[in-house]
C-alpha cells in the first residue's frame, strides 16, 4: 500500500513565467511573519483524491459520499477527507480537483487546486494514473498559464519513473522515500512556502491487511515505521539544506494510533462489496461508530477523529 500525500500551502502563486521568481521572494519576505495560507495545492493518492479519478474508480458509486455531500463526489470515503480538514484549518475552501478546472480564469482557483488522483503513487504505475511527478508537472503548467483540465492531454504519467522490481522491500521503501524526497525539493525549488507530507498510517492495521477485528498485521507495520524514519531523515536533511523549516510531516501513523487507543475499533469497515466489486452495497447503521469505510480508507469520522486528537494541534504548532 502507498497511501502518501504531500500538501503544498501557498500565497502568492499565479501569473506568467515569473510567477515561480516571485513565489520564492515573497517566501523570503515571509520568513519572519506568521504564515497565512491562501492557497493549498495537493498531490498524493485515494487518501487525498477528490475528483480527479473518474473514470474507473468507485468511489464515483452509491454509496460513496453518502455523509458529505450525501452522493457521490470522487472522495474514497463516505464523506470529508484529511485534505477538506487541511483546508478548513487555513480558513480556506477545499481546493478543486484539476479535473474539474475549467481554464486558467476560473474561480474556483482562488483556493488552489487538488492533484491527487487514486490509485496512483511515487513511481509510474502505468497509463492513466499521474505519478507524484507528473502531478508536479501540471502545477508548472498552472504557474506558466499553460493550464490544461485534462488529464490525458497534458499526458502526465510519463514523467517519473516506473516501479522498480521489488526483490528487496527495505530497498523498495528506500527508494520510494528519496524519490519522495526528490520532489519535495522541486516544490521548493518552485518556490512553495510550506511542504506537508504524510507518514505512513498504520496500514497494517486496516481491515483488508489485519488478520482480525481489533488486532494488526505487525510484520507490515515495521515495514511502515522504516518507511517513517527514513521521511523523517529525509526532511530533516532537506530542512537543514534549505536553511528554512519549509518541510515538515503529518504523522498518520501516531494520529491513527490515538484514535485506535480512544476505543474507535480499527478491525471494523463500514462498507461491503460482493466478490467482483459490483454496486451490491451493505453500508453500516452509523458511520460514525466505524474508523475505516472500506478496507483501506477512513471515514469521515475516522478522518475527523484522526485531525482532532493529533494533526490539528501538530499543525498549531508548525504554523
Amino acid at each position: 500500500m502507498n497511501e502518501w500525500t504531500i500538501y503544498f500551502a501557498g500565497q502568492n502563486t499565479r501569473g506568467g513565467v515569473n510567477a515561480s521568481a516571485r513565489l520564492q521572494q515573497q517566501s523570503q519576505m515571509d520568513k519572519k511573519q506568521a504564515f497565512q495560507a491562501k492557497k493549498l495545492f495537493v498531490f498524493g493518492d485515494s487518501y487525498a483524491d477528490t475528483g480527479n479519478n473518474k473514470d474507473e474508480a468507485g468511489c464515483w458509486k452509491q454509496p460513496y459520499g453518502i455523509t458529505y455531500p450525501g452522493h457521490p463526489s470522487g472522495r474514497f470515503s463516505d464523506g470529508r477527507l484529511l485534505t477538506d480538514f487541511l483546508a478548513k484549518f487555513y480558513g480556506l475552501k477545499t481546493p478543486t480537483a484539476y479535473r474539474f478546472i475549467k481554464d486558467k480564469d476560473d474561480p474556483h482557483l482562488q483556493y488552489g487546486v487538488n492533484f491527487a488522483y487514486g490509485g496512483t503513487g511515487v513511481f509510474a504505475i502505468g497509463e492513466g494514473y499521474p505519478d507524484l511527478a507528473g502531478q508536479i508537472d501540471l502545477l508548472k503548467k498552472y504557474l506558466n498559464d499553460s493550464f490544461i483540465n485534462k488529464f490525458g492531454i497534458t499526458d502526465p504519467k510519463s514523467h517519473g519513473p516506473s516501479i522498480p522490481l521489488i526483490v528487496d522491500l527495505p530497498a523498495y521503501i528506500s527508494s520510494v522515500v528519496n524519490k519522495l524526497a526528490e520532489d519535495m525539493e522541486s516544490l521548493h525549488k518552485l518556490g512553495a512556502r510550506k511542504i506537508a507530507v504524510t507518514g505512513m498510517p498504520p496500514q497494517g492495521c486496516a481491515p483488508a491487511l489485519a488478520p482480525s477485528v481489533d488486532q494488526c498485521n505487525e510484520t507490515f507495520n515495521t515495514f511502515v515505521g522504516y518507511h517513517n524514519s527514513l521521511l523523517n531523515g529525509a526532511v530533516s536533511r532537506l530542512n537543514g539544506a534549505s536553511g528554512d523549516s519549509s518541510y515538515l510531516i503529518l504523522d498518520l501513523n501516531s494520529s491513527f494510533t490515538a484514535v485506535f487507543n480512544s476505543g474507535i475499533s480499527n478491525g471494523t469497515r463500514c462498507l461491503s462489496v460482493d466478490s467482483e466489486g459490483q454496486p451490491l452495497y451493505k453500508v453500516c447503521n452509523d458511520t460514525k461508530s466505524a474508523f475505516y469505510w472500506d478496507g483501506i480508507h477512513p471515514t469521515q469520522a475516522g478522518w475527523r477523529a484522526a485531525y482532532d486528537l493529533a494533526l490539528k494541534d501538530a499543525l498549531e504548532e508548525i504554523n
